[in-house]
C-alpha cells in the first residue's frame, strides 16, 4: 500500500510539473502576441499622429500658396528652401484671415514672404515670415524673394534659410518638384524606427 501511494503521488507531481510548463509556455506566447499587438498599434498611432500634425500645419501653406503667384516662388532642393509671396498679412497682425487688393488695378497686394526650410541636424521644418517693406516694388509686382530689398540690398534665397521658428518636427527629409504652376511636396517624417511619408500638390493662383 505504501509503495503504490508513493507511486501515485510521484505521477501526480510529474503531471503537475508538465502542466505548469505547458501553462508557462502558453502564457509566454500569449504575452508576446499581446505585446506585439500593442507595438503595432502604437506604430499606427505614431504614424497617424505624425501625418495629422503635418497635415494641420500644411493647411496654412496650401491656403497661402494657392493665393500666390508662381513668379514669386523660389526654391532649392539641397538644402530644401521654399519661398513665395503671400497677399495675407503677417500672422501676428490680423491672423492672416483676409488679404488686400490694390485700389488702382484690383490686383493682389503682396504683403509678405514665407520661407520654409529643412534643418537636417535638428530634423525640423522651420519658417521665416518677412513683411515686404512699404513702397517696395514687390508690393505690387510679383517678384522672387532674392530680388527684394529688405533694407540691406537683395540677398540670395540661402540667406533666408535660417533663424526661423520651428514649424514641423521629426522631419527626416523634404523636397519639392515643380510642374508649371503646380508644386508637389514630399516630406518624410520619422520618430525612432517609425516613419510616414506626406505628399501634397498645390496649384498657385497665377
Amino acid at each position: 500500500m505504501t509503495g503504490k501511494r508513493r507511486k501515485l503521488i510521484g505521477v501526480t507531481v510529474m503531471e503537475l510539473l508538465i502542466s505548469s510548463g505547458l501553462f508557462l509556455l502558453l502564457t509566454t506566447a500569449l504575452l508576446s502576441l499581446f505585446l506585439n499587438s500593442i507595438e503595432a498599434w502604437t506604430q499606427v498611432e505614431d504614424r497617424t499622429g505624425l501625418i495629422s500634425q503635418t497635415e494641420r500645419m500644411f493647411s496654412r501653406v496650401i491656403r497661402e500658396l494657392e493665393s500666390s503667384n508662381s513668379a514669386t516662388v523660389e526654391f532649392t532642393s539641397a538644402p530644401f528652401i521654399f519661398s513665395f509671396a503671400s497677399p495675407f498679412p503677417l500672422e501676428s497682425a490680423t491672423g492672416g484671415d483676409s488679404f488686400e487688393v490694390l485700389p488702382a488695378t484690383g490686383a493682389l497686394q503682396w504683403n509678405k514672404y514665407l520661407v520654409f526650410y529643412h534643418d537636417p541636424e535638428e530634423r525640423t521644418l522651420e519658417v521665416n515670415e518677412l513683411e515686404i517693406p512699404t513702397g517696395s516694388p514687390a508690393r505690387s509686382t510679383p517678384l522672387p524673394i532674392s530680388a527684394v530689398d529688405f533694407g540691406g540690398g537683395p540677398e540670395p534665397l540661402s540667406e533666408y534659410g535660417q533663424g526661423g521658428r520651428i514649424w514641423v518636427r521629426d522631419v527626416e527629409s523634404a523636397s519639392v518638384a515643380q510642374t508649371g504652376r503646380t508644386y508637389q511636396f514630399e516630406i518624410l517624417l520619422k520618430t525612432g524606427e517609425r516613419s510616414a511619408e506626406f505628399i501634397r500638390s498645390v496649384l498657385t493662383h497665377n
